[in-house]
């Protein structure tokens, strides 16, 4: 079976990490209050973060109806700053960016900067479980 999020390719740069990603339905291809709600539970200041958007200067006003790898791209950052919180010897800020590839198949990019691969795919895995089972609970309401 298809996951309802599919990675096709993942390439490290040496600052940053860049992601193709596909959503297989247009029900994932974009987020909602459902999804946002949920990811506030795990990912709690996520609306927070800095974005550079046409609604606004922050996530928040853009994160209701989002392509879902936009929404991906935040997860991961967040995802490594917290990873490096308490250290205070890194200063640095993460940053990404989103844009489709093919917006009629819903195939997006993602890029994102990061300190440390291993950090970086963890904060990938994790995100990218967290979307899948939450698209897969959403499919079996129906």
């Amino acid at each position: 079976m298809t996951s309802p999020l599919e990675i096709y390719q993942i390439v490290l740069y040496n600052d940053r990490l860049r992601i193709d990603i596909k959503a297989h339905h247009e029900s994932i291809a974009y987020t909602s209050k459902d999804l946002i709600a949920q990811v506030q539970s795990i990912w709690p200041s996520i609306l927070e973060h800095d974005c550079v958007n046409s609604l606004g200067s922050s996530f928040k006003s853009v994160a209701y109806y989002t392509p879902t790898a936009h929404l991906l791209e935040h997860m991961i950052i967040e995802s490594q700053a917290r990873a490096y919180a308490h250290d205070m010897s890194v200063k640095k800020r993460f940053f990404g960016s989103t844009h489709w590839l093919d917006k009629k198949i819903y195939l997006a990019r993602v890029e994102v900067s990061y300190l440390h691969d291993v950090i970086a795919l963890k904060s990938i895995s994790e995100a990218l479980l967290f979307l899948n089972n939450f698209a897969l609970r959403q499919q079996s309401c129906y």
